[in-house]
Parts: C-alpha cells; sequence; structure tokens
C-alpha cells in the first residue's frame, strides 16, 4: 500500500513539474501565440538547414552513379587493376563538375565584357569543348563497352546511357550553388580595392553657416560694453572673431550696424591727424 501511495505522490510531482514548466514557458515567451511562432520557426529552420545538406550532398551522390559504372566496364571490358579504375571513376566524375562549374563561370564573366575585343572575356568554347569531351569519354567507356559486351538487352544499355548522363544535371546543381554562394559572400564583404573608400560625415544642422543677422544684439551689447570701458571703437575683425563668424561675409552688415550706432551715439569717425573720437 505504502509503495502505491509513494507511486502515486511521485506521478502527481511529476505531472506538477510538468505543468508547471510549461506554464513558465508560455510566460517567458510571451503568451501561447509567441510559442506557437517559436516551434514554427523551430520547425522551418530545421527543414531549411536539412534541405541545403541534402542539396550539397545530393548532386555528389548522383555522379557516384556513372563514377561507378565507369569503374566496372574499366575493370572488366579493359583489365584496369582495381586502384586505376577507382581513379578513373572518381577523377572522370570530378573532370566533368569542375568543366560544368567552369562553363557557368566563363558564361557569367562574358555577360560582364560582350565585346568580342574585351581582354576580359574567358575563352568559353574551350571550356565547352572540353565537357564535351568528358561526354564522349562517360558515353563510350559506359555504353559503347556495354554494347560490345553484349551481356545487356536494348533497354538496358539505355539505362545506362540515361544514368551516365546524370552527370550533366549534377554538375549544373553543383556549380550554379557554388557560384551563388560567392556572389552571396561577395556582398557581405567591404568593397576592396586600391582607391579606399571615402565616408562622407554628415554635418548636423547646428553646424549650417551662420547669419551675421542672427547676432545684431550681441554685436551691439559689444560695442557698448568696449566703448563705455576705454571709449575705443571695436574694429569688425574684432566683433566677426568673437562671434566666430565669416568675415568675408558678414563685414557688410556688421560695418553698417556699427555705422548706425555711431550716428545713434552721435560718435564721429576720427581723422587721420588726431586719431580721436568727438561727439
Amino acid at each position: 500500500m505504502n509503495e502505491q501511495i509513494a507511486s502515486l505522490v511521485m506521478r502527481i510531482v511529476a505531472v506538477a513539474a510538468l505543468v508547471a514548466f510549461v506554464i513558465f514557458y508560455v510566460k517567458r515567451a510571451g503568451g501561447i501565440l509567441n510559442v506557437f511562432s517559436n516551434f514554427i520557426e523551430l520547425v522551418n529552420g530545421a527543414e531549411s538547414a536539412w534541405l541545403n545538406a541534402a542539396a550539397a550532398l545530393i548532386p555528389y551522390g548522383v555522379s557516384l552513379i556513372p563514377a561507378s559504372w565507369t569503374f566496372r566496364h574499366v575493370m572488366s571490358e579493359l583489365g584496369f587493376d582495381f586502384w586505376t579504375a577507382l581513379d578513373a571513376g572518381v577523377v572522370v566524375e570530378l573532370f566533368g563538375v569542375v568543366a560544368m562549374q567552369t562553363i557557368i563561370k566563363f558564361w557569367q564573366n562574358n555577360k560582364r565584357y560582350t565585346s568580342e575585343k574585351s581582354e576580359n572575356r574567358a575563352p568559353l568554347g574551350l571550356a565547352i569543348f572540353a565537357y564535351a569531351f568528358y561526354l564522349i569519354i562517360t558515353l563510350i567507356v559506359n555504353v559503347v563497352l556495354e554494347v560490345v559486351a553484349g551481356t545487356r538487352e536494348f533497354w538496358g544499355i539505355v539505362a545506362i546511357g540515361l544514368f551516365s548522363l546524370l552527370g550533366i544535371p549534377s554538375g549544373v546543381l553543383i556549380a550554379i550553388r557554388a557560384q551563388h554562394k560567392e556572389i552571396v559572400d561577395a556582398r557581405g564583404k567591404p568593397r576592396q580595392g586600391n582607391t579606399p573608400m571615402i565616408s562622407v560625415p554628415q554635418i548636423p544642422s547646428s553646424s549650417r553657416t551662420r547669419r551675421a543677422s542672427e547676432f545684431r544684439a550681441q554685436m551691439l551689447d559689444m560695442l557698448e560694453t568696449q566703448y563705455s570701458k576705454d571709449g575705443r571703437i571695436l574694429e569688425l575683425t574684432e566683433i566677426t572673431g568673437k562671434l566666430k563668424l565669416d568675415h568675408a561675409t558678414a563685414k557688410g552688415f556688421v560695418s553698417t550696424l556699427r555705422s548706425g550706432w555711431m550716428a545713434e551715439k552721435g560718435i564721429q569717425k576720427p581723422s587721420k591727424s588726431d586719431g580721436g573720437f568727438t561727439f
């Protein structure tokens, strides 16, 4: 009886702990809708990762089919030893993948440089010739040697030929995925070159050109203060310098303002002989 009670208590505690964890997680996530949203994002992320992995691996798996047929035929029909036949099967298929990627690279390059006289154009025709040579070798080894052997019916030989041609779409997929990755990586990198990029700082609104008329009151106050102190009239350069104004553009306004102030105060300009001011 005690064991049954203890087992029941443990189950209740486990259920309570599970319910508490669920409630805590829901509250931390911000509600049940956010929980479902997080779950959907997790599923979509896992699906995307799985599909990317499959898209990267499957084309190579497809290329193994013609590679394996090449391996078998050069051993059985041509008498190659094991390691030489293995090398032939692997290298021939990898050659086809590389040739296809080269074709796509050259084709994209020549789209940018359309002039036939451009030195930047790539030899696309040679890359196509290399891939055609790969196809000829693959079909001769996998189809013609099968016909010579005479061990299979017509449709069986056709099927082997079609499997051998799977190297074409698999090579295309591998090449365009590699090209797309290069484009995406290039977008994420800063520009590089001999000329550094010059960043133009944003000029704040507070640093706009200050107009002299905005400081009329300060100018009058400066003139009054200096004249009351020692009877001297401030020079134009002193006024614009203290207010940090562009002297070339502000001197006209400052001169007019100072002349008006002097006329209002009855101050006359000093003559060159005495250098003093008169009332």
